[in-house]
């Protein structure tokens, strides 16, 4: 690959497998209802070269100032440091399987364990204060570890009727090995200049996915504070927010839990020390199953797909339940008015500034105000990404040829086919499946504008001559 310098351009990546088919051994005739039992195992190396071109190389871009002696053209160097050392990835698999088919072929089935390690990680890595904002590096090493089960039936098969079933779950464990002497990376999702300065963390003995920020404990309340006239003042005693976190303390904005200090104790502040483990974006089990029917010339298709936990980070609801850069943005319906948390007295259009009638008129309210200028990551916004899918349905009729031979036709079937026609799931947000920020092992399963899945339907018919 040109994308590495040379002398490290060139990687070699075997293989080797071995299987063993037991049911042709003489001993396995005894079991008839067994048509075939197979064993096999493989090991091998494959490569990974997927970089940006032009990372081990000083890369330069054109820009326009005037406060360089004047001049209206320049080159600058690229925000990426080079690195001419960066080597091919590697990943070692290990995988052991079985097949087996049963009764006549009516049964059949695959079941597979793997244990992957790869290593020589191409990670970009955070290097401010050097000039760059970041380096791609070969960085440790992460393990993948996991089972998957493959069940294929066929339940009826007669002349005119026919159902069939078929399914996979996986599961797969995931871990980091080594972060090359480094104990752990903070990285940065990077959504629409994300106001948290990281969300994920990378730690050897975790796995990656594993996002960041502050534990939500609802809104400051009125009784939380003081009128002295002009703004409201916070009393002694309530945990106060960084202005990081919130940028302007008043009765209504978002409320974190103080979780630790400088010294590993609460200290009265919400700031960066307070930042704990949410969950990770990573599913416990992922799978499908399909159906397959047919009965007297109508025939149906279904295909499922489904994961079983796992979270996904919903940037679109940070951003939407939140005032950001923008006084007079859109918001979602549960931050608008009736809904979120209110200063103003909509009788009158004045602002409420005695505490304990501004609790009263916000007994109601569902949502804190949207006012804070700051994009935060809490609990709030990670949420559960289980899901069953109906990835495609199909019906179909195909009529009798003793009707169609008549007009010359060999075949004709009318179809209506469906995709994506439904997703259940207790996810808020368009998509379960969604992962935006890919541009790094680090960032997976946000959530940030991403287009929703369409539903189509298609019409046709088939015809044979």
């Amino acid at each position: 690959s040109s994308k590495f310098a040379a002398g490290n351009r060139w990687g070699y990546f075997p293989s080797v497998a071995a299987a063993w088919n037991i049911s042709n051994e003489p001993w396995m005739k005894q079991f008839r209802m067994i048509d075939q039992l197979k064993i096999r195992y493989s090991f091998g190396a494959a490569g990974n070269n997927r970089i940006p071109a032009g990372s081990v190389r000083r890369l330069f871009n054109a820009n326009q100032t005037t406060w360089i002696d004047g001049a209206s053209n320049i080159v600058v160097p690229n925000s990426t440091m080079p690195n001419p050392d960066l080597k091919w990835e590697t990943t070692l698999s290990h995988n052991l399987g079985i097949d087996f088919t049963f009764f006549k072929r009516r049964f059949s089935g695959t079941l597979e364990a793997y244990n992957n390690v790869t290593r020589d990680l191409l990670i970009e890595f955070p290097v401010s204060g050097s000039g760059y904002n970041s380096q791609f590096r070969n960085l440790g090493s992460v393990l993948n570890r996991g089972v998957e089960l493959s069940l294929n039936g066929i339940l009826v098969e007669k002349r005119n009727v026919g159902l069939s079933v078929s399914g996979n779950i996986a599961y797969n464990f995931n871990k980091v090995l080594s972060l090359g002497g480094v104990k752990s990376i903070q990285a940065t999702s990077g959504w629409q200049s994300v106001g948290t300065t990281w969300d994920y963390l990378v730690s050897e003995g975790d796995a990656l996915g594993s996002v960041y920020g502050y534990l939500c404990d609802g809104w400051y309340l009125g009784e939380d504070f003081n009128w002295n006239g002009s703004r409201w003042v916070l009393k002694d005693g309530v945990v106060k927010a960084a202005s990081t976190v919130v940028s302007s303390l008043m009765p209504g904005v978002p409320k974190y839990k103080d979780i630790s200090g400088p010294d590993g104790v609460p200290d009265g502040e919400v700031d960066e020390y307070d930042k704990v483990k949410l969950g990770n974006v990573n599913p416990d089990l992922t799978g499908g199953f399909s159906i397959s029917m047919n009965f007297y010339g109508f025939d149906l298709n279904a295909a499922f797909s489904f994961g079983i936990g796992g979270k996904v980070y919903n940037a679109n609801k940070i951003e939407l339940t939140t005032r950001g850069a923008y006084a007079h943005r859109n918001v979602l319906t549960m931050s608008a008015p009736g809904s979120a948390f209110t200063h103003i007295d909509w009788a009158t259009g004045d602002r409420i500034v005695d505490p304990a009638v501004l609790d009263e008129v916000n007994n109601d309210a569902v949502m804190w105000n949207p006012y804070n200028t700051q994009y935060i990551m809490s609990d709030y916004f990670l949420e559960d990404r289980s899901f069953l899918r109906l990835n495609s349905l199909s019906l179909g009729y195909t009529v009798p040829q003793a009707l169609t031979q008549k007009a010359k036709i060999q075949r004709l079937r009318f179809y209506v086919t469906g995709s994506n026609l439904f997703c259940l799931s207790h996810y808020s947000g368009f998509d379960p499946e969604v992962s935006t920020r890919r541009y790094t092992y680090m960032t997976p399963g946000v959530d940030s504008s991403a287009y929703p899945k369409t539903i189509n339907v298609v019409l046709g018919a088939s015809i044979s001559f």
